[in-house]
């Protein structure tokens, strides 16, 4: 039962940080923000158009996230037998 958990719990911390990593990638690469050389503190931020990059890791992340509900799953049934 421990070794079901143990496992079930090893996997939500890993693909959930595959969830963040990807997401902050994704936002990172597709917003490009610019600053007035003479006004530092304005700054305008401009939304890339979406591209087959964005769909792909979006999938990516939706592959985790249903990953981490398996798990949550598997260490839920195992918690209670």
């Amino acid at each position: 039962m421990k070794s079901v958990f143990m496992l079930g719990i090893v996997i939500i911390f890993i693909s959930t940080l595959f969830i963040v990593l990807i997401f902050d990638t994704l936002v990172k690469a597709n917003i490009s923000c610019l600053g007035r050389p003479e006004n530092p503190q304005i700054v305008k931020c401009n939304i890339k158009r979406y591209n087959i990059d964005i769909i792909m890791g979006l999938m990516l992340v939706g592959f985790f996230i249903l990953l981490d509900i398996g798990a949550l799953y598997m260490v839920l049934t195992g918690w209670e037998v």
